[in-house]
């Protein structure tokens, strides 16, 4: 299966996407030109796709397949799902990111790497009141079906960890696509902390029917001998439905045990719903868990060979699975194959003149002025305004697809 691919978005002359389409690539060269130029990239698929100058192109790669990832959260100071459909985080709710510091190993054999996600950046979760949640997101298509499908089979890997603290015996919610009423399907992964008498730290996945919550699915881990250590190190949780079979593997970098399958059961009804996705909060309670993130995946089938998944366990994760989003402004190619030629979003910089006029005149600045804009700007004319906070306004009203990721803006 591909590791690469690019998504072909159409829109209408309002600008809203009206298909989204994974196009298979032939050849690529992307080139990261630096902070003083815009990034490039060449692009050559099949001559059979509709591909017109100003489509907008977003390149995916990744350590493992690519075809059936439809959510992957790299969390590098940002929320954003960075696998080619879209998904936002929606804003209430402020979590951290921090950078990870720590570094080395045991001195065994095989080693224990502690510094899985040294030197990135890592969702913090502060126990009390921290998440995150996404609107239910659909395919920009005819039928807008699901970009999360949970109906049949799927594969989803939360690389996490928790901090000490909690109380014995809690459970604290990871991952979280949950409907909770009469009728209502979902699926709920938590971590529960041991009570050091009975069991260590395990993994439990919650799943929902027709309004029916079926008995939790618990990862074994006796305190006398666990099968893994304490889940405070980083840990790889990996949840996937195969033919109808439920499935919890874990590995960790606290423990020489290898990751592996803990328990199956099997449950083949629909899970789908279009309730908001979460990370670090359940339904209906809260579950809030004090942990940290580095990553979460999604895909809409298992993983085509378990090479992938130990790649996604072994391998240090890619900063960036997005490589580039941009428009095409040159199209190359006959009946065979096309060469895309695609500016960086970054263009938006060099190509968007900065005047005072509102958008009904032909200039950037929204009309009435959006909800993301400063108030303390008249026309073009900032008052008191950070440097950051002055590109934010300009990015996002020449392009509201745009984001400016820091500390104090969203």
């Amino acid at each position: 299966m591909p590791t690469v691919h690019a998504i072909i978005e159409t829109k209408n002359t309002s600008g809203v996407v009206t298909k989204q389409e994974i196009t298979p690539i032939i050849s690529s060269v992307v080139k990261r030109e630096g902070r003083r130029a815009v990034d490039t990239a060449e692009i050559t698929v099949s001559g059979d796709f509709n591909i017109e100058q100003n489509y907008y192109v977003k390149y995916i790669q990744d350590i493992a397949e690519v075809t059936n990832l439809k959510g992957i959260w790299n969390f590098q100071n940002s929320g954003r799902d960075e696998a080619g459909w879209d998904i936002w985080e929606n804003t209430n709710s402020v979590p951290a990111y921090i950078k990870e510091t720590a570094e080395g190993d045991d001195g065994g054999s095989p080693p224990i790497q502690y510094g899985k996600f040294r030197n990135r950046y890592v969702l913090s979760l502060n126990g009390t009141t921290q998440f995150l949640e996404y609107a239910h997101p659909t395919w920009d298509s005819t039928g807008t079906p699901p970009v999360l499908d949970f109906s049949a089979n799927f594969d989803i890997f939360i690389w996490f960890k928790r901090i000490v603290g909690e109380s014995s015996d809690s459970e604290h919610c990871l991952f979280s696509k949950w409907d909770n009423g009469g009728a209502g399907n979902g699926i709920e992964i938590f971590y529960k902390v041991g009570n050091f008498a009975t069991h260590d730290d395990r993994v439990l996945v919650r799943v929902r029917n027709g309004g029916v919550t079926s008995s939790d699915i618990i990862s074994p881990n006796p305190s006398s001998s666990p099968v893994h250590g304490s889940l405070t190190a980083w840990t790889l949780i990996r949840v996937k439905r195969n033919e109808g079979v439920i499935s919890i593997s874990l590995g960790g970098t606290n423990t020489k045990v290898p990751f592996a399958e803990r328990v199956t059961s099997s449950y083949s009804n629909d899970l789908n719903n279009t309730q908001v996705l979460r990370f670090g909060k359940g339904v209906p309670a809260t579950a809030y868990p004090k942990c940290r993130i580095g990553q979460i995946r999604v895909y809409d089938n298992v993983l085509s060979t378990e090479t992938d998944a130990l790649r996604i366990y072994s391998e240090r994760p890619q900063f960036f699975t997005c490589k580039i989003a941009g428009k095409v402004w040159k199209i190359e190619g006959d009946l065979h194959k096309k060469t895309l030629y695609i500016k960086g979003s970054g263009s938006v910089f060099l190509d968007t003149q900065v005047d005072s006029r509102d958008t009904a005149s032909g200039g950037i600045w929204a009309n009435p002025q959006a909800s993301f804009e400063l108030t303390t700007r008249t026309k073009n004319m900032f008052i008191d305004q950070s440097t950051q906070n002055i590109i934010h306004d300009v990015v996002r009203s020449a392009d509201t697809d745009y984001r400016i990721i820091s500390a104090d803006v969203t």
